[in-house]
């Protein structure tokens, strides 16, 4: 406005729309940019979209939004036009502000779509929120009024999910009215809306917010879609309080319902359990392990490693949860699923320390597993915790030396590089020499052992 130039607005309507074509001068020319969208040559109009961002194509970069899906320009160039608009915008342009406002509000779908992709995408998201001047926020409130009501009003369902995607970029603070808008939103929507309804809520949540934790608590209450559970004990994991009892057994009840709820919900149970039975006080906290035990015998692939991660999150560093985490991952050792076994010797790396004797069998077994991931987290393990110059690990390595490809076979030799008594034992350099062809050279030359 006049008064108050700094002052970003969102213009009530877009341009009107006359015979299915944007307004325009007689000529089409637009006086401030000097372009012809209509009669000008395509490969001209083309070209400025390819080119830097200017300001004074603005009206040009709208109107190219504008066309009707009947002349639309190529989804390349309108996604070209929707980037540079927003690209203004993240440059506090208000003049941007209005022309995408107008494009959200009368333009095709696809270009609706674009735009509000753009502002997600676009470097709004990353604005530096510590400047004097209060006119970044008030565009950022600007934008954030924009996707709103796109969210509420826009007719196209690819629309608004593209716009609830760009909320979810942007930061802004979550008041009531927002919620209530949201929901309002939900409240009959089709399945994908309001599942992303709820997880752009959940990306918003704050540690504490009640307002949010009683909304997640809710809809897990509720019979519903299992992505709108998944995005609620998702926000639950980042807004309730840690060892906050009545959300753990809420998550549990998800997490433990025999599959009912489907795969997405019950891995995003397990992983906020993960974050927020660390501190569960000492009536809940068993009760917790014990379901999270039981989850790991599960049918499905993906929740048991959601579960076998929270438990090591819940049970790690615990006066007496070091030696239970270590007997649950060292059962699983030789479980039958290849993903099962990634995540425990992923998580027995993380707990090995120098001259673990029981440690070093297990890695020493995980040398001798078919999946080439485990063999090379096997090895590393070993090149840190095993003594110098054990026959059994030195043999399990030239084993894999001799029978692997690729980075296990690279692992062994680091390995047999770091724990062989080189020096001391000509037996085992006669071995190395044998099994490090010409292809491998860990010493950095081809001279063999006795040159490193």
């Amino acid at each position: 406005s006049s008064q108050n130039p700094g002052r970003a607005e969102i213009a009530p309507a877009g341009p009107r729309v006359h015979s299915g074509m944007p307004t325009l001068s007689r000529a089409g020319t637009f006086a401030s940019s000097g372009v012809d969208i209509f009669n000008d040559t395509p490969n001209h109009c083309v070209a400025l979209l390819r080119e830097a961002t200017d300001p004074k194509y603005i009206s040009f970069y709208a109107n190219v939004l504008l066309i009707p899906d009947s002349m639309s320009a190529s989804p390349k160039e309108i996604c070209e036009a929707a980037s540079k608009l927003a690209e203004l915008i993240a440059l506090d342009n208000t003049k941007a502000i209005v022309q995408l406002s107008a494009v959200l509000t009368s333009g095709p779908s696809l270009a609706r779509r674009y735009a509000a992709a753009a502002l997600g995408a676009s470097d709004i998201a990353c604005r530096d929120r510590g400047k004097k001047s209060c006119r970044p926020e008030e565009i950022v409130r600007a934008v954030v009024s924009l996707l709103l009501r796109t969210v509420e009003k826009d007719m196209d369902l690819e629309v608004r999910l593209a716009a609830l995607q760009a909320l979810c970029s942007i930061p802004i603070e979550l008041t009531e009215s927002i919620i209530r808008l949201l929901l309002q939103c939900a409240d009959g929507a089709e399945p994908r809306l309001r599942a992303l309804i709820y997880r752009t809520l959940s990306k918003m949540a704050r540690r504490g917010d009640q307002m949010l934790i009683n909304l997640f608590l809710a809809a897990l209450d509720v019979h519903d879609t299992a992505a709108v559970h998944a995005a609620a004990a998702e926000g639950l994991g980042l807004a309730a309080r840690v060892g906050d009892r009545t959300t753990l057994m809420a998550l549990l009840r998800l997490l433990s319902d025999g599959g009912s709820s489907g795969s997405e919900a019950r891995c995003a149970a397990a992983r906020a359990l993960g974050v927020l039975a660390v501190s569960a006080s000492e009536l809940e906290a068993p009760h917790v392990v014990e379901v999270l035990i039981d989850v790991l015998a599960d049918d499905d692939i993906d929740v048991r490693c959601a579960a076998l991660d929270a438990l090591a999150a819940t049970l790690a560093g615990s006066p007496h949860g070091e030696g239970r985490l270590r007997a649950v991952l060292l059962a699983l050792a030789d479980d039958e699923d290849d993903a099962m076994r990634r995540a425990v010797f992923s998580w027995l790396s993380k707990a090995a320390r120098p001259g673990d004797g029981e440690l070093v069998e297990a890695f020493v077994r995980g040398l001798e597993d078919c999946d080439a991931e485990i063999g090379c987290a096997a090895a590393h393990a070993l090149a840190r915790i095993s003594p110098e110059g054990d026959e059994t690990v030195l043999r399990a390595l030239y084993a894999r030396v001799d029978n692997s490809e690729g980075s296990t076979r690279s692992a062994a030799i680091a390995a047999l590089h770091k724990l062989a008594k080189l020096p001391e034992d000509s037996g085992k350099i006669a071995m190395f020499h044998r099994y490090c062809d010409k292809d491998f050279h860990p010493f950095g030359s081809t001279g063999g052992v006795g040159e490193s």
